[in-house]
C-alpha cells in the first residue's frame, strides 16, 4: 500500500453554522483538532465559501483565527478575474484551498481557468483541493462516461501547473443523480481512481467523504475499496 494508508491522521471538517456564528465554531472545533491531528482542514460555510472579493475579509478573518496547520477550503466557482482580484485581498495564516465545486459544465474550460489563476497567482498560501467526486458527478450530469472522467483525472495529474498546486483529494461515489455517495454506493471507477491517484498524487493527503456512522460500525471501508489501485 503507498502512503494513503497514514492520512486518517488528517481530517477535514465541514462547518455548518451561520455566519455570526462561524468563527466561534471553527476556532472550537480547531482546538479539539489540533489535539488529534497534525493537520485538519475546514470547509467554510456555505455563506461564504465561495470565493469572491466580498468574503475575502471574512476568509482572513476565519484564517487570523485558527492555527497555522488548519487548512481552509472554498469552492471556486466565479470567473477566472475575479478569483484572482479576491485571491490577492486575502491575508492568511495557514494555506487556502481551492476546491471544484459541483455544478461546472465544461471540465476542459474551466481547468484552463483554474491553470490562469494559479499561474498568475502571488499569494504564496492559496493552494487547490481536487474533489474527485464532483469531477465524476458534473461529468456524469453532462451524459459524460466514467471513461471521460478517468481521462479528465489524469489529465489533472499529467499538468505540473495544477498537480504541482494540490494539497489535498477529496473522495466520495456519486450517480448522475446524487452528488455525495458512500463508496462503492454509485458509478466510481475505485480501482482505476485508486491507480492515477497512486500515480500522479503519491503522499498527498486523501479525505474520504463518508458516512461517520457506517466507517465506526465497518460497513464502509475506504481503503479495501481503493485497494486494488494502490497496491
Amino acid at each position: 500500500m503507498t502512503e494513503y494508508r497514514k492520512n486518517y491522521e488528517a481530517i477535514e471538517v465541514k462547518i455548518a453554522s451561520s455566519p455570526a456564528a462561524a468563527r466561534r465554531h471553527m476556532t472550537e472545533v480547531a482546538g479539539v483538532l489540533n489535539g488529534l491531528f497534525d493537520h485538519f482542514s475546514l470547509h467554510l460555510p456555505s455563506a461564504c465559501k465561495e470565493l469572491n472579493q466580498a468574503a475575502s475579509s471574512v476568509i482572513s478573518g476565519y484564517s487570523k483565527a485558527l492555527p497555522a496547520q488548519a487548512q481552509l477550503i472554498a469552492h471556486a466557482c466565479f470567473d477566472d478575474e475575479e478569483l484572482l482580484d479576491s485571491i490577492h485581498g486575502l491575508t492568511l495564516v495557514g494555506e487556502l484551498l481551492l476546491e471544484n465545486p459541483s455544478g461546472i459544465v465544461d471540465y476542459k474550460e474551466y481547468l484552463k481557468k483554474l491553470e490562469g489563476v494559479m499561474t498568475h497567482n502571488k499569494n504564496e498560501k492559496v493552494k487547490l483541493c481536487l474533489d474527485v467526486g464532483h469531477l465524476l458527478f458534473d461529468m456524469l450530469k453532462s451524459r459524460k462516461t466514467p471513461e471521460d472522467f478517468l481521462e479528465i483525472l489524469a489529465a489533472i495529474g499529467e499538468n505540473p501547473n495544477l498537480q504541482r498546486h494540490i494539497r489535498q483529494i477529496h473522495l466520495h461515489d456519486c450517480s448522475e443523480l446524487e452528488d455525495h455517495l458512500n463508496l462503492g454506493e454509485g458509478r466510481m471507477p475505485l480501482g482505476e481512481v485508486g491507480q492515477l491517484l497512486s500515480k500522479h498524487f503519491p503522499g498527498t493527503p486523501l479525505i474520504f467523504e463518508v458516512s461517520l456512522p457506517d466507517i465506526l460500525s465497518g460497513a464502509v471501508n475506504p481503503l479495501r475499496l481503493l485497494e486494488n489501485g494502490l497496491t
